[in-house]
């Protein structure tokens, strides 16, 4: 099973990102955009694995409270086969100290993680290839920051169904009222 961890987005925060996701996709020679539905902050990836009831014994032995977080600015990585264009995350302490916490945790019970840095991110397309007379810095400019509240971390899964990927929660930590 192809499992992660993940914070989901409240409707509103998914709402404000479709539309920029469809300006995306309307000034676009080519894109795999991804459907408001999936939109979600990994924050740790397994991979495939067959050890899903250790994975959700991490997920349960995680303490932390409830935090705001915001999406502010919109941005790209470069690619040779095009571009991955995101959302990004206003720097959290509270969202660091969750990551650095799961990992450290899925580390010490022997899951294998990749070692790059965590750069909080939302993915809106991969492999994208924007027409020539599409103005990046203005739509870098067109997401107003909005926010959420975090009470709660998944596990999630995913599968390709009918040509799609589906995400779905298999296990969910509430965090603490602080």
């Amino acid at each position: 099973m192809r499992l992660f961890y993940a914070i989901l987005l409240a409707e509103e925060v998914k709402d404000a990102l479709r539309t920029q996701i469809a300006i995306l996709d309307q000034n676009a020679k080519q894109g795999d955009f991804v459907r408001q539905e999936n939109l979600h902050i990994t924050l740790a990836f397994l991979g495939e694995t067959n050890q899903v009831q250790k994975a959700l014994q991490v997920l349960d032995a995680v303490q932390a409270v409830c935090f705001l977080l915001q999406v502010r600015g919109l941005g790209r990585f470069q690619r040779p086969e095009g571009a991955i264009y995101w959302a990004g995350i206003e720097k959290n302490p509270a969202l660091f100290a969750l990551q650095k916490q799961l990992t450290e945790k899925l580390r010490n019970s022997g899951f294998v993680l990749e070692s790059r840095p965590f750069r909080p991110h939302l993915t809106l397309g991969r492999k994208v290839i924007l027409e020539p007379e599409f103005l990046q810095s203005d739509w870098e400019h067109a997401l107003a920051p909005v926010q959420q509240k975090v009470a709660a971390l998944y596990l999630m899964k995913s599968e390709r169904i009918n040509g799609q990927l589906l995400y779905t929660p298999i296990g969910q930590k509430q965090l603490k009222e602080g």
